[in-house]
């Protein structure tokens, strides 16, 4: 496992964007489909789609169903529509390849969506939603059983409020279905990352980014990125210090990765 570990010091390796004068890409040849985390919304992602702008690319930032105003309206599998519509988006303004960006739960769902063909690679920051996982299993223990209740109950659509989770052990205020509750937090839903990771060919071009102030979360994301087939282009990035949306060390890193990636890309098409 450890061969295919590129472990690289973001402070010291990384290009800053706002030094490239030309874009890395030529205008509209690809798009990028950025998801935003749990409890937040596309604002939270703008730096980053601002600098991939810059690069070149077509960028489209939907607001998902687990935004701070969407509360979960969608169930995991009907998240997709909302991806599907982005990508058409970006590919109606000509992006012959697309990447797709996550953070946090948005990064689980990056990896699972990017197991698809006709995805070019997939960036996930901060992948810690990992229903399978004993840290999660342990803290939604009470609210697994509650919405297993109500589904058995036949009320699947009947409210229930939780303490979500985002990287780093934050908990904020949410509700969902009981339905669309279990379609994200159950091991045996769609979302168990260690099956999505699973999914993943050789074929398909990641990057990983994975802040280190959380112990937990940071073990568990580095030794999934271990268990993927991994493309050349792939890499592993861990970054110092704790997850902030679109901090400038991980515009970063993105960028520069996906400016790098593209001779990857070519070769695999």
């Amino acid at each position: 496992m450890a061969r295919y570990l590129k472990r690289i010091a973001a402070a010291f390796s990384l290009v800053l964007v706002a030094s490239i004068a030309t874009p890395a890409f030529a205008a509209g040849q690809s798009g990028v489909v950025i998801l935003h985390g749990n409890g937040e919304t596309p604002a939270n992602v703008s730096a980053l789609a601002d600098a991939l702008r810059i690069e070149g690319l077509l960028v489209a930032t939907p607001e998902m169903p687990w935004s701070s105003r969407r509360l979960y309206d969608r169930n995991a599998a009907d998240a997709d529509r909302d991806v599907d519509s982005a990508i058409g988006a970006t590919r109606t303004e000509g992006a012959q390849r697309v990447y797709v960006i996550g953070q946090s739960l948005g990064a689980s769902y990056a990896l699972r969506y990017g197991s698809r063909p006709g995805i070019s690679g997939v960036v996930a920051i901060a992948p810690g939603h990992a229903p399978e996982s004993p840290l999660y299993a342990r803290s939604f223990a009470d609210e697994l059983t509650r919405a297993r209740g109500l589904i058995a109950q036949g009320q699947p659509q009947a409210m229930l409020e939780f303490l979500d989770m985002q990287w780093g052990g934050r908990r904020s205020r949410s509700r969902a279905s009981a339905g669309a509750f279990l379609s994200y937090f159950d091991a045996a839903g769609p979302m168990n990352l260690t099956r999505i990771v699973q999914q993943l060919g050789p074929d398909k071009l990641m990057l990983w980014i994975v802040p280190t102030d959380d112990a937990a979360s940071r073990q568990w994301a580095v030794d999934l990125y271990g268990r993927t087939m991994h493309n050349p282009g792939s890499l592993l990035v861990e970054l110092p210090g704790p997850y902030q949306n679109a901090s400038p060390a991980v515009v970063n890193a993105v960028t520069t990765w996906i400016r790098e990636s593209a001779a990857h890309i070519r070769g695999s098409d």
